[in-house]
């Protein structure tokens, strides 16, 4: 079944945000990058198909011109996009990695229209450094402590307590790859997300998904930024989607620097 993967960036991000993760699955997997959709300032959406989005596996890249555009306003295109695929391409099921925000799209998409007919169903989903509760935390020593023993976030913003109250709407059996960076041993954070909440959509979902696992980047390469244009993830995010048995295999890094490590929780 061909099921196409998209690929999405966060905030402040562009084009070459998951530019090499692309590249990185062309070269690994000999697959093909088939469309790319570019969302402009006014939310018109142009899709660039080589025609090709009917092959194995194809990958699709959204960019947002408006690197800062709100969190409600993507949502809201991505929506129109997944859309538009389903009913004039007729694909049934995706596959969404998101970076930063780009994973907090995909997550509420999920929360808000998860049942619609109208979208394709998600199929895998890949969330690299997720701010699901939030940025505070931000260079906070605390952040690895502020979780009860029930895996519960300590401390809950607004939009985490909402999309809690919704839980139940996300759809169930998806299998879920959670990426989170601690860059250094000091603060318990990737610079810019808290390793709590980047954790937090473990407790959300939990009850939902058919799997969930974390894979977790210390040091330099750790860090918020670095995570998208990290050859280990990259690898580990591939065999995830793209290997049928890939739920049953643990990625440990040879890069003894970086000290990367995945480990499954359901």
């Amino acid at each position: 079944m061909t099921i196409p993967t998209i690929f999405l960036h966060g905030f402040n991000g562009d084009v070459s945000s998951t530019n090499q993760m692309i590249v990185a699955a062309e070269r690994e997997l000999n697959l093909h990058k088939s469309m790319l959709i570019y969302v402009n300032f006014s939310g018109e959406i142009t899709y660039l198909d080589d025609g090709l989005l009917q092959d194995h596996n194809p990958i699709i890249q959204i960019v947002f011109q408006n690197r800062f555009a709100l969190h409600k306003f993507r949502i809201n295109k991505l929506y129109e996009i997944v859309k538009y695929l389903k009913s004039h391409y007729h694909i049934q099921k995706i596959n969404g990695i998101g970076h930063s925000l780009g994973a907090n799209d995909f997550v509420d998409l999920e929360l808000m229209y998860g049942s619609s007919e109208k979208l394709p169903k998600l199929n895998k989903l890949v969330t690299i450094a997720g701010l699901f509760n939030g940025m505070f935390g931000f260079l906070d020593r605390c952040g690895l402590t502020s979780i009860l023993s029930n895996g519960a976030p300590k401390h809950m913003t607004y939009e985490y307590k909402q999309r809690l109250k919704y839980k139940n709407c996300f759809p169930s059996g998806i299998r879920l790859l959670n990426v989170i960076g601690k860059s250094d041993p000091i603060h318990n954070n990737d610079h810019w997300v808290s390793f709590s909440s980047a954790r937090s959509v473990k407790f959300l979902l939990q009850d939902r998904l058919e799997s969930y696992e974390e894979y977790i980047v210390t040091g330099p390469m750790g860090e918020h930024t670095a995570l998208n244009r990290n050859s280990d993830v990259e690898h580990t995010v591939n065999e995830f989607i793209w290997s049928n048995d890939s739920k049953n295999k643990e990625f440990v890094s040879d890069n003894k620097q970086v000290n990367l490590k995945i480990r499954k929780i359901i």
